[in-house]
């Protein structure tokens, strides 16, 4: 959901990665032409696009959100000036109708203003992108690390063919197997390097934390008090990151392979 120019940029690394999936459905009033002029380089993927208002429930739902694995909300520069900023009210909107209509629904959010990943962290985004919130560390590793900044150009904004730092399923016959073998398997068959893994944590439920110890009393007093705070009494699923585990580290099926190929 959202249009700038980023857009073009991120379903180029769509397209070069095989794995990922070829449907890619748009949603934003950017003029049609544009659209199109941006979309036609792409032979791989299946692109659609809904030329509406995505902070809209039955815009969300005509785009098959319910289907979806992934809804990225993008900064929205549609019909404005070059001197304008997007209105980032429309994202945390857009988080919050997403998850009415697809709780379990991999929300990612792009925002300019730090302020609103409070809110977003809120209506329940899983995962909020800043764009300058690596810069400073970066820039002091030009000084205390020099190399590190190059490694890390290399590593994300030169990925072509596949190559590159990605991420793979692991084979199920491998579950349960300790960091040493996967990684074995990895580098003898593929000629990848095992970098770490990315898994996926079950969301927080209070209810689920609280059950059914204790007064019913004093455990509706505690939501009743959170909720009107605002306080979310869960969250969704979210992914981290473990990385060179040691050798005995064991994985299970929530695992995935980072690996760089």
């Amino acid at each position: 959901a959202g249009w700038n120019p980023t857009v073009p940029s991120v379903l180029k690394l769509i397209n070069a990665n095989k794995d990922a999936t070829d449907v890619v459905i748009l949603v934003n009033e950017t003029d049609e032409d544009i659209i199109q002029r941006t979309i036609t380089n792409f032979e791989r993927l299946d692109i659609t696009h809904i030329p509406e208002n995505f902070t809209q429930d039955a815009v969300l739902r005509k785009a098959f959100l319910e289907k979806a694995d992934t809804f990225m909300i993008l900064p929205d520069s549609s019909g404005l000036l070059p001197h304008e900023e997007p209105d980032e009210d429309k994202t945390v909107l857009t988080c919050l109708t997403a998850k009415s209509i697809a709780e379990s629904c991999n929300v990612v959010a792009h925002v300019i203003n730090p302020e609103n990943v409070s809110h977003l962290q809120r209506a329940n985004a899983n995962e909020i992108v800043i764009p300058d919130e690596h810069v400073p560390h970066l820039l002091a590793k030009h000084v205390t690390d020099p190399g590190v900044p190059q490694f890390f150009d290399d590593l994300i904004l030169k990925e072509e063919k596949d190559k590159g730092l990605q991420e793979v399923k692991i084979p199920k016959s491998l579950n349960g197997q300790n960091h040493n073998k996967i990684s074995a398997f990895y580098k003898f068959k593929y000629n990848w390097l095992l970098v770490g893994y990315a898994i996926r944590k079950a969301g927080f439920s209070l209810d689920e934390q609280m059950g059914e110890s204790g007064s019913p009393l004093i455990r509706n007093m505690i939501k009743e008090q959170l909720e009107g705070a605002g306080v979310n009494l869960s969250s969704d699923e979210h992914v981290i990151v473990e990385i060179n585990p040691p050798d005995d580290y064991t994985i299970d099926a929530k695992h995935s392979a980072l690996v760089l190929r």
